[in-house]
């Protein structure tokens, strides 16, 4: 299960709980616990997309490399010909 999810489950989860019935102690202990779950996969994830971030991009390489090589282009692809295409009118000064 990716981080993503488990913040959305939390989420949910905190919405819910307070409808579910027990008492308000309890409810206050587990609005603590869900925060701090929240709060520490929340800052896992930031922490993981910047090092994937700073992975991707580097001073080295400034482009990325195309997958796709050697690929002919296709020059003659079939463009429709009954299509027309207007132009809007042309704004005459006010004289």
């Amino acid at each position: 299960m990716s981080k993503r999810q488990i913040l959305m489950l939390l989420g949910v989860w905190v919405m819910l709980f307070l409808f579910l019935g027990f008492p308000s102690s309890w409810d206050k202990v587990l609005a603590l616990l869900s925060g701090l779950l929240i709060v520490g996969v929340a800052y896992q994830l930031g922490s993981t997309s910047a090092i994937s971030a700073a992975d991707v991009v580097s001073k080295d390489a400034p482009f990325a490399d195309s997958k796709i090589k050697d690929t002919p282009i296709n020059t003659q692809a079939s463009i429709p010909t009954d299509t027309v295409v207007h132009s809007p009118p042309e704004a005459t000064p006010n004289q």
